[in-house]
């Protein structure tokens, strides 16, 4: 820890006295597989109720909440009480951990253009999401940005949600870590915690920052910057569908969701009554379930097949949104007019196979991220397909 300069200039180092800390079962880590990128995980299109808090994202899983930050290959963690399950399975499950992405990747196909997507993203697994969260956030989703279904998820989730508490561990006294340093008028005793710090953790120039006002604890760092971190992190669960159905669609349309209200309200209104089982649409096949949503009201192919493929485990799912429509008109059928959607999605079902959903994530994301690709020239990248046939072209470079 770098030295501090007191009344005078002189160099006064602080006094450390370091303990054993107290084990906290709702903080931990786990190891991850690489490759593996939680923010593109959690950017990448497929949840919006997690947000970034400094350096770390927090949101919910199955009505616990979680702060989760990447060391490297390990994902840390801090979650509310009383969990679901065991921590470590909800997040195993949640990010697909225990699935082998490489080799699913290797039964993609070739073509130099998703080549590309998967090496930009490499990181980026299919989570597994809650049906009713799933089926609920792409309702929202409709002609809106992400930045925009985050305000309606969250203020959804604060005003009927279930809050959740993260709370830091709070060893007993003999157990602490103190540092003494000056702190504005005289000197204090702050609390210590290790560099192995929270994920819920900020990063400040001076000790004295956020003391003594607000209630945080600190972490010295070797550099001598401090790390303050947050002592209780309140998380709204999203609500339930039993929560929303009573509501009206002006209550909803408070929330900013405009057309989507009267759709979100009958949509929990079938899962609150049991009309529609969600839970039971993985035992159909993939065409069965997305009949069954379908017949919801504001559900489209394109929700449907974003409730398959991130909820309800049908890798095959392909949803079309206007990125990917993008990409298969100008890099798959280099710009051919009068290509009809049921030939992209024939298309799609033919070249991407039964792993389609995977491929279909490396495609958003390597599209939304860099919009710049196009106003490329496809044909002279050698990224073009040529034609074999309509509506199914043979890609070039593929095999």
């Amino acid at each position: 820890m770098a030295a501090e300069k007191g009344n005078g200039g002189v160099e006064r180092r602080p006094t450390i006295v370091k303990n054993m800390r107290n084990p906290n079962p709702l903080e931990g880590s786990i190891s991850i597989p690489q490759p593996f990128d939680l923010d593109v995980c959690l950017n990448s299109g497929q949840a919006f109720g997690w947000f970034r808090h400094e350096n770390c994202w927090i949101g919910s899983i199955r009505q616990t909440a979680f702060a989760l930050r990447q060391e490297k290959d390990r994902l840390l963690y801090q979650a509310s009480a009383p969990a679901s399950a065991p921590l470590d399975m909800i997040l195993r499950d949640y990010f697909a951990i225990d699935e082998d992405c490489e080799k699913i990747r290797r039964l993609l196909p070739r073509d130099p253009f998703l080549r590309a997507a998967i090496r930009f993203g490499s990181g980026l697994r299919i989570l597994h999401q809650d049906p009713w969260e799933c089926l609920a956030e792409f309702i929202l989703s409709s002609t809106k940005k992400i930045v925009h279904i985050r305000q309606i998820w969250r203020r959804m989730s604060e005003r009927w949600g279930t809050p959740l508490r993260i709370r830091n561990s709070s060893p007993p006294r003999r157990d602490r870590e103190f540092i003494t340093a000056k702190a504005g008028q005289g000197s204090q005793k702050l609390k210590l915690k290790t560099e192995a710090a929270s994920p819920i953790s900020t990063q400040y120039s001076h000790l004295a920052k956020a003391y003594p006002t607000t209630p945080k604890r600190f972490v010295a760092t070797a550099s001598g910057v401090a790390r303050a971190v947050l002592s209780t992190h309140v998380v709204h669960s999203f609500p339930a569908p039993d929560q929303i159905a009573p509501l009206s669609e002006t209550d909803l349309r408070a929330c900013g969701m405009g057309f989507r209200a009267p759709y979100l309200l009958q949509a929990s209104r079938a899962v609150a009554s049991g009309e529609l089982n969600l839970e039971s649409l993985r035992h159909l096949s993939a065409e069965e379930a997305r009949i069954r949503l379908m017949q919801l009201h504001g559900v489209g192919e394109k929700i449907a097949d974003c409730v398959l493929l991130f909820s309800l485990g049908k890798t095959g799912a392909f949803p079309v949104d206007t990125w990917i429509l993008k990409v298969l008109r100008q890099v798959y059928f280099h710009n051919k007019r009068r290509v009809k959607p049921s030939q992209l999605r024939s298309f799609a079902a033919t070249h991407f196979g039964p792993y389609g959903g995977l491929a279909q994530q490396y495609l958003f994301h390597y599209a939304r991220m860099n919009p710049h690709l196009f106003q490329t020239d496809f044909g002279r990248l050698g990224w073009r397909p040529s034609l074999v046939g309509d509506p199914s072209p043979a890609v070039a470079g593929s095999g």
